[in-house]
């Protein structure tokens, strides 16, 4: 079943409205602010000597919220590329 060009449209836009309102929440600005401060003190007060994990665990946590901030934006700008892939997919068939 092959969805029309409208509902494609429809669901990206509801999806970039979604990710760009998670994206400028509040709370969760302060969640991400409060993880990367807790991974950097982590980081910053560790052990030379012995904090190898604690240093690698907090390195790993922020390597994992800034795939999560790419993840939000890019699902932020899924509406925009999916009314670019359609513009494309619409030309090319008119030259078919």
């Amino acid at each position: 079943m092959t969805r029309s060009a409208d509902t494609i449209l429809t669901e990206a836009d509801a999806a970039a409205r979604q990710a760009r309102a998670a994206i400028d929440h509040p709370g969760l600005q302060r969640a991400f602010a409060n993880l990367e401060a807790h991974c950097l003190a982590e980081i910053r007060h560790s052990d030379p000597a012995h904090g190898r994990e604690e240093r690698e665990a907090a390195f790993l946590m922020l390597r994992a919220l800034d795939a999560l901030r790419a993840d939000l934006a890019a699902a932020a700008a899924g509406a925009a590329i999916a009314k670019r892939n359609l513009r494309f997919e619409v030309q090319r068939k008119s030259r078919s």
